[in-house]
């Protein structure tokens, strides 16, 4: 077999059966490991071959029903069209992936810069101390809560030396976090 034969059939099996699904993939879920803890690449790879067919079949049909060319008396539904076609698509696809931050090596959103000031490990530990602030400011809410109702003195005592705990954590952690402490939605302005 001719090399030109095996290149051509190579590019015709990628631009159909794997690059636009994969672009639409990098589009619809920037981020690594959006899709699965684990197997991430072998949902995108898998995603890719389905969609890929499904933009193909899409595409085919768009092509097909515009008509018939009044020059050369058959349809546009050629080779050329559909290839041109979906390298378009591919390059549309690719662009909004860019946007959406899907190659971070080619451009960072703005908003995503900041991470890169820090290293990969402080990164992941302020990341974990944002985690452990969250779940305490919703356990302090849940002990507010059931402070509220009507409780025995033991459960009270008990539930008033957790908050007291909980909230001494946050102060903590928000300190290290340097983060000013949220204001009740009910104080006074003045």
């Amino acid at each position: 077999m001719d090399v030109l034969v095996v290149l051509r059939i190579l590019f015709a099996i990628i631009i159909l059966l794997f690059l636009p699904g994969f672009l639409l993939v990098q589009a619809l879920f920037p981020k690594k490991n959006e899709l699965s803890e684990e197997d991430d690449w072998l949902y995108r790879i898998v995603l890719s071959v389905v969609l890929s067919i499904v933009i193909a079949i899409i595409l085919a049909f768009i092509i097909s029903s515009l008509g018939v060319d009044a020059e050369t008396g058959k349809g546009y539904f050629t080779p050329l069209n559909i290839v041109i076609s979906l390298l378009a698509i591919c390059v549309v696809l690719f662009a909004i992936g860019v946007w959406r931050g899907a190659y971070p090596r080619i451009y960072t959103h703005k908003r995503d810069r900041v991470d890169k000031v820090m290293s990969r490990e402080h990164g992941d530990q302020v990341k974990q101390d944002m985690r452990r602030y969250r779940e305490l400011q919703l356990a302090i809410s849940q002990i507010k809560a059931n402070l509220e109702e009507d409780l025995s003195y033991k459960a009270r005592t008990r539930f008033k030396q957790e908050l007291a705990h909980k909230e001494s954590e946050l102060d903590a952690l928000s300190k290290k976090l340097n983060l000013e402490k949220e204001e009740p939605s009910h104080h006074r302005h003045g």
